[in-house]
């Protein structure tokens, strides 16, 4: 696995948008499952989320589904906030929790 630094991530997902908006699919569908996320990242996400908004939807509808693990009420509430705070919609699934075995 390659960790790379937050800006370096977040530059290459911007770069992937920039090159998508060029020839988006007719419906887009972000789909989004977190374990954890810093205010940093958060912040970094929103403003991802917020380029889908401008983008015209007669070109491409887009919608939001945020799958967290059943019982993570802090990730549940951050889906609902993404559904309030930007105008794409946004479906919330809940998912097993991730368990390693020893």
């Amino acid at each position: 696995m390659i960790e790379l630094e937050p800006d370096a991530i977040w530059t290459k997902i911007l770069d992937w948008f920039n090159n998508y908006q060029l020839n988006p699919s007719p419906e887009t569908t972000i789909s989004l499952s977190l374990i954890y996320i810093n205010t940093r990242n958060l912040v970094e996400l929103f403003k991802f989320l917020r380029k889908f908004e401008k983008m015209n939807p007669n070109i491409s509808k887009v919608s939001v589904n945020w799958i967290c693990e059943t019982g993570d009420f802090d990730m549940a509430d951050i889906g609902a906030d993404i559904n309030v705070l930007t105008t794409l919609p946004v479906k919330t699934f809940f998912r097993e929790a991730y368990r390693k075995s020893a």
